[in-house]
């Protein structure tokens, strides 16, 4: 009894186990097939090499299916280097040079030399032979060296040597100002810490050319740490890379030329330095620092306010464009002449030409010719050449305008009365540019009493000297006329300065 109840139990055991073993055979077969559909759906829908053919319009167009997600967002760090390189070959030089900043991987890529290569058979290709059979040589930057290197010697080739004609005011070489202009020329301070550390770059507001000289401006400044700063560094950023009428290209890079340094501790300067002038609503003082550098302060708390500096126009275009970042372009000295035998050398034949003018007009400006002087007139330390005699009216120089300077920053401009600039250039009997100089100048009231029964005004007088020699002007404000004469104009070089250009012995 108990034997058959236990093959009872047993046969209905295996006869529930191998129904069970077929529903889930059933279940899994059905499951597979579901599977093998969704992934035939997915094969056919979104593979991104197939496409499907759709009519729109009556004409036949190709849809092309998105990628399948992989699991996160596809970046641009996701594109192989020859993608990348076909992208860069789009942009212009400047803005490669901004993409090798970027990271470590577009450094490389930015630099490549295929790529420039390129760049080079656009700007350079055909102009400089021994460079046709070149090759890199495994130097990863160098074609774009090669290119920069080229670029800027045509550049130069083409600003400096084709300048041949004369300003016949000034008797220098003509075509700076274009020059200037068309180059795209940027002026740029940098202040530096005692450790050599550039601090702060600041590039210039404003720029305006005369006659003998170009000024810049600085007067959007940011907020600077005075008492870390020791040094001033101007530099002139020249654009590498022009168009084929001479222009910019724009966002080109640029090659940095020193023009000038200035130490510039400013606790020191404002201890030691007197205040130059200051205008009129007592807002700032004006500091003259040499070199044609004048800086401007506010009285309330000592701050900066612009910078203004005027630069010659003798040499100029050589120093923005074939100076480096560290040296500046070297003038070549004068070479002495050889034996002469005029015995009244360096004393006669002079072209003088000055200019008055604040930051955006000229107050007066003129010229004189075969200035000389007697050998007797050779007293004390100098040579005096008189251009203005106060005793001959038809000589006297007119101003129209009292002289002042106009000045402005970000929020506030005002006006400095009796301050201007002063464009001196010196020229010698062979027309070669001897002294020439530009500076802040100032009026000041004249120390004796000058008599003059043709004006009726107050006399005043513009003094400026350095180690080349002096000037020395006398005006008088005519209240009637309501206008500057100058009725007397004294010119003086350094006795010195003459023997040592001449090779003379006064």
């Amino acid at each position: 009894m108990a034997t058959a109840r236990h093959e009872q139990t047993l046969s209905r055991y295996l006869r529930n186990h191998k129904n069970d073993q077929t529903s889930n055979e059933r279940r899994s077969e059905i499951s597979g097939k579901k599977r093998t559909e969704k992934k035939s759906s997915w094969d056919s829908n979104t593979t991104p090499n197939k496409s499907s053919d759709t009519t729109r319009n009556g004409k036949k167009c190709v849809k092309f299916r998105a990628t399948p997600h992989l699991g996160r967002a596809v970046t641009i760090d996701d594109l192989p280097d020859e993608i990348l390189l076909k992208i860069f070959g789009y942009f212009l030089p400047g803005e490669l040079m901004i993409f090798g900043l970027v990271c470590r991987r577009w450094c490389h890529l930015a630099n490549d030399n295929l790529l420039w290569h390129r760049i080079y058979q656009k700007f350079v290709s055909g102009k400089f032979r021994r460079d046709r059979d070149l090759a890199s040589e495994g130097n990863v930057k160098f074609w774009r060296s090669r290119c920069i290197k080229r670029c800027s010697e045509m550049r130069n080739l083409q600003k400096i040597l084709t300048r041949k004609k004369i300003n016949q005011f000034s008797g220098l070489l003509a075509g700076t100002e274009d020059s200037l202009k068309k180059m795209g020329t940027k002026w740029i301070i940098e202040f530096v810490n005692q450790h050599n550390e550039e601090m702060t770059v600041i590039t210039n507001d404003d720029v305006c050319h005369f006659a003998m000289a170009t000024n810049v401006r600085w007067f959007c400044l940011p907020a600077l740490k005075l008492n870390e700063i020791v040094k001033m560094k101007v530099y002139a950023a020249n654009p590498i890379f022009f168009d084929p009428h001479g222009l910019a290209l724009p966002n080109s890079p640029c090659l940095r030329s020193l023009l000038c340094e200035f130490p510039f501790k400013w606790n020191l300067i404002k201890s030691q330095t007197s205040v130059f002038a200051s205008d009129d609503s007592n807002s700032i003082d004006l500091y003259a620092l040499g070199g044609g550098l004048l800086v401007a302060a506010w009285k309330d708390d000592g701050g900066l306010a612009f910078f203004s500096l005027s630069f010659h126009h003798h040499m100029l275009l050589e120093r923005c464009l074939q100076g480096t970042h560290a040296c500046p372009f070297q003038i070549p000295s004068h070479v002495k002449r050889g034996q002469d035998i005029d015995p009244r050398l360096g004393l006669h034949s002079y072209s003088c030409s000055l200019e008055l003018r604040n930051h955006r007009c000229s107050f007066w400006k003129e010229q004189f010719l075969n200035v000389h002087s007697r050998e007797d007139e050779a007293r004390g330390s100098h040579v005096h050449f008189r251009l203005i005699h106060p005793e001959r009216d038809h000589e006297r120089g007119r101003l129209g305008k009292r002289l002042s300077l106009l000045w402005k920053t970000i929020a506030l401009k005002g006006v400095v009365k009796d301050v201007c600039f002063l464009d001196l250039s010196v020229l010698s009997e062979g027309s070669e540019p001897m002294w020439c100089t530009s500076s802040p100048v100032k009026l000041t009231s004249a120390s004796g009493e000058t008599v003059n029964y043709t004006y009726v005004g107050q006399n005043q007088v513009i003094q400026w000297e350095d180690e080349k020699g002096k000037i020395d002007m006398l005006l008088i404000w005519d209240d009637d006329d309501q206008e500057y004469f100058i009725t007397d104009l004294q010119l003086s070089i350094s006795l010195r300065f003459i023997n040592q250009w001449f090779a003379t012995n006064y």
